[in-house]
């Protein structure tokens, strides 16, 4: 039985006959870290863009930025697609984390996309793509976001409108200069795995981020 075969049939002897011996299946000790891979900027159409392998689970973020006038509605809208032979279930489970991590302001807070003497704001459409799931997936994509939002630079704008008169967004001016926003906070998702080799004690296995 060739290797990718007994991964699909019996996932638990392929993953013994590796970790039985210490190793992962891509050679590592499990002792070391997974190889980790982040790029930014890789778009220079979007307002900031990353590109994250982390292990074999690989995401693209683009960054879509649009004014409007100061609401309560969400400041980041997350877009995830994938790629056709990616699970459905992954791509909402992924969704759901994000979300979570947007409601809690945990990658920028309102503030820091405010602009026009706080008039309006600058709201952030992230389209992300999972392009393989062969690892953690959540891992990959906090990184991959967390990459584009430092990648991310903004301009000024300004307006003359009086308070109290609606502002056209066609006709906001924007300084030539772009900036960087405040990050409120780099979020890292660490997962865990449970390994109980055979007859033995069970075993916990990570993998540590730092940016």
């Amino acid at each position: 039985m060739t290797a990718d075969l007994l991964k699909l049939c019996d996932p638990t002897a392929y993953y013994n006959q590796f970790l039985s011996e210490s190793i992962y299946p891509d050679g590592r000790s499990i002792n070391s870290f997974r190889p980790i891979l982040l790029r930014m900027g890789v778009n220079e159409r979007s307002a900031g863009s990353s590109f994250a392998r982390q292990g074999g689970a690989t995401v693209t973020c683009n960054i879509e930025a649009l004014l409007a006038p100061v609401s309560d509605a969400p400041i980041i809208v997350p877009v995830i697609q994938a790629a056709p032979n990616i699970p459905k279930n992954l791509v909402e489970d992924a969704m759901v984390m994000v979300n979570q991590l947007v409601v809690q302001n945990a990658f920028c807070t309102k503030d820091a996309l405010k602009t026009a003497g706080g008039r309006l704001t600058w709201l952030l459409n992230l389209h992300i793509m999972i392009l393989n799931v062969d690892g953690a997936i959540c891992d990959a994509l906090c990184t991959c976001i967390a990459g584009a939002l430092v990648d991310l630079r903004l301009p000024d704008a300004f307006t003359d409108y009086e308070e109290d008169i609606p502002i056209d967004i066609n006709k906001v001016k924007l300084s030539e200069t772009f900036h960087h926003i405040k990050v409120a906070d780099i979020p890292v998702s660490s997962t865990f795995i449970v390994y109980k080799p055979p007859n033995e004690e069970s075993v916990i296995m990570e993998d540590e981020v730092v940016l």
